[in-house]
């Protein structure tokens, strides 16, 4: 529903989204390679934390790139901020 509601919003500002419906299983190969990575991939909800610092790092953290980082972002500096469990 995200999807046709997003594809929607687009098409009134003159842009057309095509969107592609997935198995868990055909998701999960997309998103393992930056080479196959959808444009725009299903948001991840995450447990509401007192802090932000758990979810940063899990999702902008470049170790994790492929797994729980699904845009494959990569910054060392960010690493150092949001790296929370290596020194």
């Amino acid at each position: 529903m995200a999807g046709t509601i997003l594809q929607d919003s687009l098409k009134k500002i003159g842009l057309k989204a095509e969107l592609q419906a997935v198995t868990f299983p055909q998701c999960s190969e997309r998103v393992s390679k930056q080479s196959t990575m959808p444009d725009i991939a299903p948001a991840w909800d995450f447990a509401s934390y007192p802090e932000a610092g758990p979810q940063l790092n899990r999702e902008y953290n470049s170790a994790f790139a492929g797994s729980t980082n699904y845009t494959w972002y990569s910054d060392r500096q960010v690493d150092r901020c949001v790296n929370l469990t290596r020194p």
